[in-house]
């Protein structure tokens, strides 16, 4: 009896601790980032990626992984960093676009923020004090 409790319960923590990393849609799409994510978190996701990059280099050099893997999975690393490449340039000649009309986008998210906002209506990140001098006129 005392056996099968602790079969059940050894069970029970295998699936318990193994269900994230098998279930079904997990991979890319936790990985990409969605269109209202600030700049910081695509600098953070292309750092992460770089970062892949050369582990797999180690681990290749160090025998861990076969010339085959290695480049499957170098590949599919490098597409990830160029689609977050190509988001943060997007980003930018957005910002630079609002930038010129005279709209401001928040600091942290870049949603656009209008003439009297003091906070970010998106995240409710504080604006810049210039800004709100501004608008209190001194």
């Amino acid at each position: 009896m005392v056996f099968f409790a602790a079969l059940l319960m050894t069970v029970a923590v295998f699936v318990l601790v193994s269900y994230p990393l098998l279930r079904p849609g997990r991979g890319q799409a936790a990985l990409v980032p969605t269109d209202h994510r600030g700049r910081e978190d695509l600098l953070a996701q292309r750092d992460t990626a770089y970062a892949a990059i050369k582990e797999l280099e180690f681990e290749l050099h160090l025998g861990n992984l076969s010339q085959r893997d290695y480049q499957d999975l170098r590949a599919r690393y490098r597409r990830r960093a160029a689609d977050i490449l190509r988001r943060l340039d997007a980003a930018e000649r957005e910002a630079a676009a609002a930038g010129s009309e005279g709209r401001s986008r928040c600091p942290s998210c870049q949603a656009p923020a209008e003439a009297g906002d003091r906070f970010c209506g998106r995240c409710g990140t504080r604006l810049t004090e210039g800004r709100a001098r501004g608008e209190d006129g001194g």
